[in-house]
């Protein structure tokens, strides 16, 4: 499927953890999209009632409030209208907030925010969510709710439905691990 880079989106050679760049993000516009991966590979689900793993590393350089960095399973752009699918970022300065198509808020409680590398990650396994921060699980919640609103598009750096809830910084190695392909 096709990554479109929304905004003045760029690489950046700035900040990187690995290699030598990383996604920066503006805050006011910048964002990437990907369409529904339901609609362009029969393989691929997007997040409904089945296990999944959303990651990466932050480095975020300023807080505007809601800052999201995350959110998947509803069309549109920011601003659009409609609930999320399943959205992660921070709502305040030390809470991580996730919340999802049935209206479930669940924040959970993170170390102030600061301007170094973080990993983080929401995995779920059957009906409960696990947060982790720097590969420390924070919290669980539980949720058998379907994370998909309207379809699979995702969006990376803003969530897709609300103007002004930007993520302002660098973004690297961002992963969205959705089926087990084999067990030993």
């Amino acid at each position: 499927s096709t990554t479109t880079l929304n905004g003045g989106m760029a690489r950046s050679s700035t900040h990187s953890k690995f290699g030598s760049y990383s996604a920066y993000f503006d805050g006011s516009d910048d964002y990437i999209s990907l369409p529904d991966l339901d609609a362009n590979d029969d393989s691929v689900t997007t997040p409904t009632t089945g296990n999944f793993t959303i990651e990466g590393w932050f480095k975020q350089t300023a807080r505007s409030g809601a800052d999201r960095y995350f959110s998947f399973g509803n069309n549109g752009t920011p601003g659009s209208g409609g609930e999320p699918g399943f959205t992660g970022g921070y709502n305040g300065s030390t809470s991580w907030n996730n919340f999802h198509s049935v209206g479930t808020n669940n924040s959970i409680t993170f170390p102030t925010e600061s301007t170094d590398w973080h990993h983080i990650a929401a995995m779920r396994s059957g009906s409960t969510i696990y947060m982790f921060y720097d590969g420390v699980r924070k919290g669980t919640h539980s949720s058998s709710a379907n994370m998909q609103n309207s379809d699979g598009t995702a969006f990376i750096g803003v969530r897709s439905n609300t103007a002004g809830e930007y993520f302002t910084g660098y973004i690297d190695e961002f992963r969205l691990s959705l089926r087990k392909i084999f067990s030993v």
